[in-house]
């Protein structure tokens, strides 16, 4: 499978992150075999294994253990290119939202970003399959602190998270993640993610502007399309599906036309990737299934729901499947 990427643009905000700490730039340019030519093209792919050394160096050199949770204060439109600017542009927190996980691969393809409506709140997580622990501690305090400064930064500092939750364990180090967020903070989790008040919403964005957004959505999708096209595109309909499962029942035909080919063309592609459409949704509303089960507040009608079953007689029959257990008895072992 291809290795993960960055862009050039946010790999820039890890090393600016670094210098402000004392780093050495050419010693931390060495150690993780990057160079200043690469490094000047904001959309330029800077692989994972690069990325993941990038972190390791800096926080060796910094003597910082939550160097992650240092990133997102240099976070800034720039850092995630024409994504941040369209970000940046939008009308409200609501739209910010509903266009992050549509071109987060803009910045890295290394995870996958969903949000969800839950009842009185919205929920925007973030994951991934990375292996290497300490980079997935190091990458996932890096994103949520900066979706932290970035959203405050966007609504004039009137946004805050409810909560934050991470899939790793408590570090020693784990005071300052509250000092940061100033909301309870969660270690353990099924994932790496963060709880909007839906009553934000409706926050406006301080420099909303419809013409510059209309100009950096067309220029994403150009930049996405170019990504994805050295992606596998089971890949892709995984993405597309875990972010429009609470808003559709979905159909390949529905998927296939959200990626802009035929149904016959999703359906031969997927073949040669040994897998097929129905393998794929069901393996997704697996996934989501146990993650909605654990939010008490959720009853099953409403997981039902969410995961695009039209009755929870079918979500009931499809959980046996998967767990050989009814769903009420899934959420009470969980």
């Amino acid at each position: 499978m291809r290795e993960g990427t960055f862009s050039a643009s946010y790999v820039n905000t890890l090393i600016t992150t670094a210098l402000a700490l004392g780093v050495n730039r050419a010693e931390l340019l060495q150690a993780a075999s990057l160079t200043d030519a690469e490094l000047s093209m904001p959309s330029k792919r800077i692989t994972m294994c690069k990325v993941a050394t990038l972190f390791h160096v800096a926080k060796a050199l910094s003597c910082r253990p939550g160097f992650g949770l240092s990133v997102g204060k240099h976070i800034t439109p720039s850092s995630f290119g024409v994504h941040g600017y369209m970000l940046m542009s939008c009308k409200n927190v609501a739209e910010v939202i509903e266009l992050l996980p549509t071109y987060e691969k803009i910045v890295t393809d290394i995870a996958t970003c969903h949000s969800k409506p839950l009842n009185n709140e919205f929920k925007v997580s973030w994951r991934t399959e990375i292996k290497d622990l300490d980079f997935k501690l190091n990458i996932s305090e890096a994103i949520l602190s900066g979706w932290h400064f970035f959203g405050r930064s966007l609504t004039a500092n009137s946004m805050t998270f409810k909560e934050v939750c991470f899939e790793h364990e408590r570090p020693k180090y784990f005071a300052k993640y509250e000092t940061l967020f100033q909301c309870p903070v969660k270690f353990n989790q099924a994932e790496s993610s963060v709880l909007v008040p839906r009553s934000y919403l409706e926050f406006p964005v301080k420099q909303y502007d419809p013409e510059l957004q209309g100009l950096m959505k067309e220029k994403a999708k150009i930049l996405l399309q170019k990504i994805e096209s050295n992606g596998h595109c089971s890949q892709q309909v995984e993405h597309y599906l875990h972010n429009n499962l609470a808003y559709l029942q979905p159909s390949i035909l529905q998927v296939a036309e959200a990626m802009n080919m035929s149904e016959r063309t999703l359906r031969r592609r997927l073949k040669e990737e040994n897998t097929t459409f129905k393998a794929l949704l069901n393996n997704c509303r697996k996934d989501e299934a146990k993650l909605y089960l654990e939010d008490m507040s959720l009853s099953l009608t409403e997981v039902a729901n969410l995961l695009g079953y039209e009755s929870q007689g079918s979500f009931t029959q499809a959980c046996k499947g998967w767990f050989e257990v009814t769903p009420s008895q899934l959420r009470k072992n969980l």
